[in-house]
């Protein structure tokens, strides 16, 4: 198996996976922007990122042979 070819598809779905959260974190920033965040918005936004990252870890630990 090509081992660059797959490293290469990995951070493509790495990226991917990023931009998922482009949309919220844009929506969050008018709020601050606004005033209008809620204390419970911000720490949704947090949770989402946080278990965002940590699937792209385990992702990225886990071989797919």
């Amino acid at each position: 198996m090509n081992h660059d070819a797959a490293r290469l598809r990995s951070r493509k779905r790495h990226w991917l996976m990023a931009l998922v959260c482009v949309p919220m974190l844009l929506i969050v920033g008018f709020l601050i922007l606004t005033g209008t965040l809620a204390l419970g918005t911000a720490m949704l936004a947090a949770a989402c990122l946080a278990a965002m990252g940590l699937m792209m870890f385990a992702m990225e630990r886990t071989n797919h042979h």
